[in-house]
């Protein structure tokens, strides 16, 4: 295999229900024992199926199923780790155990008894995270610890996998023993079900399930739920019974809807909500005129409870009656009576743009934006959909002054840059726009008392728009305006340039925020990103000295520790490079926090193109199995095992390297370096069509890799289409590297000069 090759696809980037179920148990004399609070703490490795001195019986239909031949042979060798694995685990090497056992498991997937032995140790090692992924497939593959798997699930929902959560949660309703099924645990459970379904949008089940939690509630005294219970399960009931409502309403159970909602108002008193409500529920009736004498209450109350939800219902009203068009006058007659309403003039305000009618929808924006004042997260979420308004109507009316207000608001509000790079794209790529811009924000600094926020816009403008000279003029000047954030504007700065390609201007400003201490004498971020600006400016020695004196500053850190490395490794010194990332892997071994864990997945995977490029090709390998080990889904390192097996002659292990290949695409369809993974995968297997399937898609994208094309080329030859094959090798020839692809180059020409045309 070709070295330059692999490198081409290798990719570095830089507990409420928990808590309630005990409350549950101590408020509720029937209780049965409840779930251990949510925290990675709380989750109990499971009791092992097998004892120390008894392995697994290969007989075991669960551990060696019917297989094929490759499959079989997988299964025996998981068979030899795993026993090899018991015995260290019996000599006191509980970390070699685990690696042998996460090996094993890959070989033999479906084995519960490998997994079950490896997540105990997982936890006991305190490898939360990863015992937490080992365990999330133990229960997949023996679905019978309700106890492990509610705990898992609320890991989940705190993580942010609502699917991932609902589907554990189904799994324990499924197996719950008789006698659990009339305790407030089960309630709470499939509580958390309806809620999980609803976030997911499967609303009939979320229907289904607030249906029982209510019948459980009606009938508390058979659940064991007393007052105290139901007041728990029930938290702020208001929002609850909403939520049952909004469920209902969406399944089509309209009565039970409306009850949910009746509901909710007899807690919060709230009549002008209850009305909005009552107008969904009658309009999903067929009956849109009493929704709108529905809704008409809600106006009327100038209640601003529900949003721009109620205005934007009301046009769903009208198109129902057939009066789409009468949304608009509609809206402006609400707001002559209600004039301070924000969502109003916003909603105004969308229908204007929709129209193209700018210094209406102008207009009308900046009404809102003058109106929404107050200091919460929804009103933020108000005054970000205003801006984007405001700037798509300045952009066509061209007015430079009250733009910079509006991105001067953006900046100032912005909790991150992603919002703020949002409204500046568009902007930027106006230039006679972003000159006037500039010009307003330095005649507005002319009287010494330049604006922070509007500076600074500025001069985000000027550094998307690519005017070097004015984009430092532009931060220079916020700087000044406020000293005291001069290390945030200066980084700021500093990576609008690297991330511009422009690493010269990025070293110098990130030399002058180290110079200044800009970020405090301690801070190593600076020194970190100008050692990434000077490598990528081929100032090798330099950029060391930068990322020495980072991982000085902080020698707890795996990231800052790594840095001197990637740079020896950007430089070519692989050597050097592979001596320093290997004592980084030993000194971080143990550290268990999810920066440092990434960090040396980082490593791993670079140390693995080392070794592809020094021709060592089994160390390339297990640089990647041991990513592999601690994150088994993990899609590149997938995707690159995958390849490796692949390219090399006739291909290895090419059953499984099409499977791992299979798993990095279905993370991402459309990633080229995957696509051709699997393409190449399956031409080794003598699937011609499936592999130009995906040679084919990989080759689409706008300037498709020099490898892809190659590839794509041998794919055709196989199918015959000789014409076709050529185009592709030509295309190929044409972006190889004359210096790194000597190989390939002559390679390619070869093919093309065996296959001439007639």
């Amino acid at each position: 295999m070709r070295y330059t090759d692999f490198l081409r696809r290798r990719s570095f980037a830089m507990r409420t229900l928990g808590i309630l179920a005990v409350a549950l148990a101590a408020v509720c004399t029937s209780a049965a024992a409840p779930p251990r609070a949510a925290s990675d703490d709380a989750i109990e490795a499971p009791p092992a199926r097998a004892s120390a001195d008894q392995p697994p019986d290969p007989r075991d239909p669960s551990f060696i199923p019917a297989a094929s031949a490759g499959e079989e042979r997988d299964r025996k060798q998981a068979l030899i780790l795993f026993g090899t694995a018991r015995k260290k685990q019996d000599q006191g090497d509980e970390t070699g155990a685990i690696r042998l056992f996460q090996r094993a498991h890959r070989l033999d997937p479906k084995s519960a008894v490998i997994v079950e032995h490896v997540v105990p140790l997982l936890f006991k090692q305190r490898r939360m995270e990863e015992g937490v992924r080992y365990a999330l497939r133990m229960v997949k593959l023996r679905p019978d610890n309700t106890n492990l798997m509610q705990q898992l699930a609320l890991h989940l929902t705190e993580r942010g996998d609502p699917a991932g959560a609902l589907e554990l949660y189904e799994k324990i309703l499924e197996i719950e023993p008789a006698e659990e099924q009339k305790t407030p645990q089960h309630v709470v459970r499939v509580m958390e079900r309806g809620r999980l379904s609803f976030l997911t949008g499967k609303h009939e089940q979320a229907a289904n399930c607030f249906a029982d939690v209510l019948k459980a509630i009606e009938h508390a005294d058979d659940f064991g739920l007393n007052a105290q219970a139901r007041g728990l399960l029930l938290g702020d009931a208001s929002q609850t019974y909403t939520l049952f409502g909004e469920a209902f309403l969406k399944a089509g159970r309209l009565d039970e809807a409306q009850q949910a909602f009746e509901s909710a108002q007899s807690v919060d008193r709230d009549k002008a909500a209850l009305a909005y409500r009552m107008a969904q529920v009658e309009l999903a009736r067929k009956e849109p005129a009493k929704a709108m004498e529905k809704l008409q209450a809600y106006f009327e109350s100038k209640s601003q409870s529900q949003g721009a939800l109620p205005y934007e219902f009301l046009g769903e009203i009208l198109k129902a009656q057939e009066k789409a068009d009468d949304l608009l006058p509609k809206l402006e007659e609400l707001f002559k009576n209600d004039e301070k309403n924000p969502y109003l003039a916003f909603c105004i305000g969308e229908q204007q743009r929709a129209k193209k009618a700018w210094d209406a929808a102008a207009a009308a924006y900046k009404s809102a934006l003058d109106n929404a004042k107050a200091d919460s997260a929804e009103m933020r979420i108000l005054q970000f959909r205003i801006a984007g308004g405001l700037v798509e109507s300045y952009r066509h009316t061209k007015e430079a002054g009250p733009m910079l207000d509006v991105l001067g608001l953006v900046v100032e509000r912005a909790g991150d840059l992603d919002p703020v790079a949002q409204q500046v794209r568009p902007v930027a790529a106006d230039k006679e726009l972003a000159a006037a811009i500039i010009s307003t924000a330095r005649e507005g600094a002319k009287a010494d008392n330049p604006d922070f926020s509007k500076s600074l816009a500025a001069a985000l403008v000027a550094l998307e728009a690519g005017l070097d000279a004015e984009t430092k003029e532009m931060f220079e000047m916020a700087i000044t305006a406020r000293p005291e954030s001069s290390g945030e504007v200066i980084m700021m700065w500093g990576l609008g340039l690297l991330i511009a390609d422009k690493h010269a201007q990025a070293a110098e400003v990130f030399r002058r925020g180290r110079d200044e201490d800009a970020l405090g004498k301690t801070n190593p971020a600076f020194h970190f990103y100008l050692a990434g600006a000077l490598a990528m400016d081929d100032k090798t020695d330099e950029a060391l000295e930068a990322a020495r004196q980072a991982a000085g500053m902080n020698d707890k850190n795996a990231r800052l520790a790594a840095r001197p490395a990637w740079v020896l490794y950007r430089a070519h010194r692989y050597d050097e490079a592979a001596k320093e990332y290997q004592a980084i892997l030993e000194k971080f071994d143990d550290n268990q926090t999810p920066d440092a864990r990434s960090a040396l997945r980082e490593a791993k995977l670079v140390c693995s193109n080392i070794d592809v490029i020094r021709r060592k090709f089994p160390e390339a390998e297990e640089w990647v199995e041991q990513v592999l080990d601690e994150f088994p889904d993990d899609p590149t390192a997938n995707n690159d095992l995958a390849y490796l097996w692949s390219d090399q002659g006739k291909g290895k292990n090419l059953r499984r390297a099409l499977a791992m290949s299979q798993k990095a695409v279905a993370t991402d369809p459309d990633n080229a370096a995957f696509l051709d993974t699997i393409g190449w995968v399956h031409y080794k297997l003598g699937n011609f069509e499936e592999a130009a399937k995906h040679l084919e898609k990989a080759a689409q994208e706008e300037s498709p890799d020099a490898v892809i094309l190659d590839h794509l080329g041998d794919v055709r030859l196989a199918l015959g289409q000789v014409d076709k094959a050529r185009d592709a090798w030509q295309k190929a020839l044409e972006k190889l590297d004359k210096e790194r692809d000597t190989d390939r180059i002559e390679a390619t020409k070869g093919k093309l000069d065996e296959h001439k045309a007639p």
